[in-house]
């Protein structure tokens, strides 16, 4: 069985067209074509370590150091088509620190409110990078070297947590490259976004609540790590329900009873803690506003198999792998606590992973695929949990003939986003296939391409964009920015239709209304809106 699923595997990659849009999570190896020298030494490379595994853990860091330069240099992303990256690199281009005697509190409320992130994120992703660029270094430098070290963080308890996973020393460095290799390090790759650290953070939670807990130290560490994880993304959430299962529910050989209940008195107060805070500021109205739009979105929601398979094989692909791999253990795992914390965390994370792509801001299943960062990290502790019970040997032989195929399929996905002809020829053939986006979903992706034609100072692209984002999703504001670019291009002609357009939806702010009028006066006397 596991060798059919193997063969199936590669079959996939080397059989999914660059142009199938609906495969996108199995066709970067199809698509990255100048990086087959480079993805053929990686896979072999992970073949050999899965083969002779090194025990010293010298060989282990050299890999881990090597992928987390090229994840940062070389293979960084380039144009920024996924996820809200685009938002957060234009930002922090323009963002400055206040200084020192001005108010952080309203600067940091501004930021956070801008680029919807949340206080870690600031703190760890937003503030490093501003201060090394002004300190002299390019953005997209300062990006790339914050996403560099947490990379290595990532894979350092990568290792921890393989470390208490595996039956045997020598097993152990497998086991982590296979939970390190997935589609996930693309949020490392110079992403300009939550996504890496949030994925550090989930990485270190599951490392501290994998061991036996015999120490009231275990249960302060997981706690804070816990705590951490919605200061990083308000979807890390999600994870105080296998904490919670972790402290009330079936414990696990070698656990000791007066530690459990001290992590289950210390989850109750952090989440004492946290729902006062939410109700006392902000982030309660932005989770009633998260609920609101995930209930709206079933409205539009349409089952897509192979778009949710291609999620799934980018940030799990070890979870693919894994039943066929170790099957005669897995009837053993589903009744192992440890299947149960997978479950509750992943079935909230699976639904959101299906709903999201068709909310207000929804961008797509290919373009939303980082906020599936924390159910991949559990899907593929999980398929680690359960190919650890199939013993050294067994897990050894299976390590050997995955890390190939998790290299590739991992690397691919990195590749293709790291060169900026083809991840911009994926972005064209998405919003030009009649079926792979709804029509909400294409007009976001018509406004990305409106916003990088204007960044690369082509407003006569960016227009006609913009008015595509317009007619497709009704947001006045595109109509706007159509306006705006209109006139940058000397079109007041098509500048006065795209105002009047937005005018005649009856939508328009206080806010946005000013913005019409300033665009308005930009025009000749005799270009103006309503002038005879």
């Amino acid at each position: 069985m596991a060798w059919v699923l193997l063969g199936l595997w590669t079959l996939a990659l080397l059989a999914a067209a660059p142009e199938a849009t609906s495969l996108w999570g199995f066709n970067g190896f199809r698509t990255a074509s100048y990086a087959w020298p480079a993805l053929a030494i990686a896979a072999a490379g992970a073949w050999a370590l899965g083969r002779w595994r090194p025990r010293s853990t010298w060989p282990w860091v050299a890999v881990a150091v090597a992928l987390a330069l090229v994840l940062a240099f070389p293979w960084r992303e380039k144009v920024h088509v996924l996820g809200d990256t685009q938002l957060r690199m234009r930002t922090l281009f323009a963002e400055s620190l206040p200084a020192a005697a001005s108010a952080w509190g309203a600067w940091w409320s501004r930021v956070a409110h801008v680029l919807h992130a949340a206080p870690l994120d600031i703190a760890l992703d937003v503030i490093p990078v501003l201060i090394l660029h002004q300190s002299g270094m390019a953005v997209g430098d300062a990006v790339a070297g914050v996403g560099c070290i947490q990379a290595l963080g990532f894979m350092a308890l990568a290792w921890r947590l393989a470390c208490r996973l595996a039956p045997e020393r020598d097993v152990a460095g497998p086991l982590a490259l296979a939970i390190t290799l997935t589609g996930l390090l693309e949020a490392f790759a110079g992403y300009a976004d939550s996504a890496s650290l949030l994925a550090l953070v989930a990485m270190g939670w599951w490392s501290e609540v994998a061991a036996p807990l015999e120490r009231p130290s275990q249960a302060w560490r997981a706690t804070a790590w816990l705590a951490a994880l919605p200061l990083c993304h308000r979807v890390g959430a999600v994870m105080l329900l296998p904490q919670l299962l972790r402290a009330a529910g079936p414990g696990r050989p070698g656990d000791r009873a007066e530690v459990r209940r001290t992590l289950l008195m210390l989850t109750l107060g952090v989440t004492a803690i946290a729902i006062a805070a939410t109700a006392a500021t902000p982030a309660g109205r932005q989770l009633a506003w998260d609920a609101t739009e995930l209930a709206r979105s079933w409205r539009s929601f349409e089952l897509a198999p192979l778009d949710l398979a291609s999620v799934l094989i980018v940030v799990a692909p070890l979870a693919f792998a894994a039943p066929a791999l170790a099957f005669s253990a897995a009837r053993g795992f589903v009744a192992d606590p440890r299947a149960a914390w997978i479950a509750i965390a992943a079935l909230p994370l699976l639904a959101l992973a299906l709903v999201f792509p068709f909310g207000a801001n929804g961008l797509g299943f290919h373009r939303d695929w980082d906020t599936n960062v924390l159910l991949g990290v559990t899907l593929t502790v999980g398929a680690a949990m359960l190919l650890a019970r199939a013993g050294a040997s067994r897990l050894g032989a299976a390590l050997t003939a995955a890390l190939p195929l998790l290299a590739l399929t991992a690397l691919s996905w990195v590749a293709v986003n790291a060169n900026a002809a083809l991840a911009t020829r994926r972005a064209i053939a998405l919003a030009t296939s009649p079926d792979a986006l709804t029509a909400p979903q294409r007009a976001n992706l018509h406004a990305y391409f409106g916003q990088r034609a204007m960044d690369e100072g082509h407003p006569e692209v960016a227009a006609p964009h913009y008015d595509v984002a317009f007619r497709e999703g009704g947001n006045p504001r595109r109509a706007l920015l159509a306006a705006e670019a209109w006139v940058m291009a000397g079109r007041p002609d098509a500048a006065r239709a795209a105002l009047a357009a937005a005018r005649a939806t009856g939508a328009l702010s206080p806010e946005l209304e000013r913005s019409a009028r300033q665009i308005e006066s930009s025009l000749a006397p005799s270009d103006r809106v309503g002038t005879p």
